[in-house]
């Protein structure tokens, strides 16, 4: 889609693309468009909302910049089908941990704007959401998630609600990733290594590096004008 790369338009890097969108249409579940994690969750809401994250993004990509080309329009239509598919397991599975809870918000209301032609299915997707919503986000006055996982599901969290924020512009969503993000400042060594040992969940103790952060900085630092933000961005850069 890139007319600066090599691969712009390349036929078989093409072929690879819808040989691998293959594997994805056969890897959902026919009868709720769930998808499994394979080692330990199965029809899960929350893992099918992490795949809709990342598939969601290239289909806005294909929209955008898609739109000359027979072949990537197939292809978009493909996606959108997958995407579809999923909100039914999304908008009537549970969750497993509190930063799915979110995941799962921000696919609802993302599909409910792709999908704004179906007024039935998007008064579902809403609908669900709210309910998510209504028990408040778990974000804490120093910026810290209810998981206190610095090393990885804080920034699941930010990135689920920054997507909120894109689905529907309410900047108080942003809020709690501003809060989060000030917060890491003071978690994060010299050599771009997380403190982690107030996590409760697997990252505990663990050496994680800060680069998963580096979108959120970059994204809040242009949102915002915050030039802390802006200077973490390059840090992490360097």
């Amino acid at each position: 889609l890139n007319k600066n790369s090599k691969y712009f338009k390349d036929n078989e890097l093409l072929n690879k693309m819808e040989g691998a969108l293959f594997f994805v249409e056969r890897s959902q579940r026919s009868d709720d468009g769930s998808f499994d994690y394979a080692s330990c969750n199965f029809r899960s809401a929350p893992d099918t909302a992490f795949c809709f994250k990342r598939l969601v993004a290239t289909y806005f990509l294909l929209k955008k910049y898609g739109q000359d080309d027979e072949r990537l329009l197939k292809i978009q239509e493909r996606y959108k089908s997958i995407l579809e598919k999923s909100l039914i397991i999304i908008s009537e599975g549970g969750f497993h941990t509190p930063n799915h809870r979110w995941a799962i918000s921000a696919a609802l209301l993302t599909g409910a704007n792709i999908f704004s032609e179906n007024v039935e299915l998007v008064e579902k997707l809403n609908n669900r959401a709210k309910q998510y919503l209504s028990e408040g986000i778990d974000g804490d006055a120093d910026g810290d998630y209810s998981e206190h996982s610095t090393g990885n599901y804080n920034a699941v969290v930010n990135a689920a609600l920054i997507s909120c924020y894109e689905a529907t512009d309410d900047e108080n969503f942003l809020s709690y990733v501003k809060r989060n993000l000030d917060m890491m400042l003071y978690y994060i060594d010299d050599e771009g290594v997380i403190f982690t040992q107030n996590s409760t969940r697997q990252d505990r103790g663990k050496a994680e590096r800060i680069d998963k952060y580096f979108y959120q900085y970059l994204y809040m630092a242009y949102k915002t004008g915050n030039l802390d933000f802006e200077s973490a961005a390059h840090e992490m850069i360097c």
